[in-house]
């Protein structure tokens, strides 16, 4: 079944995510906060002709019972949301983690931080338990 969400925007970004050692494209919407009166906000999904059906299904739904689909949802959540914030060129100060889902962005962060030259700019990381 083929779901489509008018008020979303296309922001015309995909990139890829390694999961399970294989790369996973994602795409990137947008949900104005004008739609809602919310917060702006991005979704990630896997749900794109150039993914294997199994790839397709991993945003499907969040909070899988299967242990595989869990980590690969937090493989895109996580590593995902970090490579979303490069694409769009932004560059925060902090960054706050809500759960688990982000914690593989850590790692890209901390990497990225490493092979960045050091400059007056403090990025700190922020994990939420909810």
């Amino acid at each position: 079944m083929k779901k489509t969400y008018s008020f979303l925007e296309d922001t015309g970004i995909k990139f890829t995510v390694p999961v399970h050692d294989q790369p996973v494209w994602v795409k990137a919407w947008y949900l104005p906060p004008t739609t809602f009166k919310s917060a702006p906000l991005f979704l990630l999904s896997t749900d794109l002709p150039e993914n294997d059906y199994l790839s397709q299904t991993i945003t499907h739904r969040l909070y899988d019972a299967d242990t595989a689909a869990k980590i690969a949802q937090s493989m895109i959540l996580g590593l995902g949301g970090a490579k979303l914030i490069d694409e769009l060129n932004f560059n925060p100060d902090v960054y706050h983690l809500n759960e688990a889902h982000g914690v593989s962005s850590v790692f890209y962060l901390m990497k990225k931080i490493w092979q960045q030259s050091r400059g007056s700019k403090t990025t700190r990381l922020h994990h939420a338990h909810s």
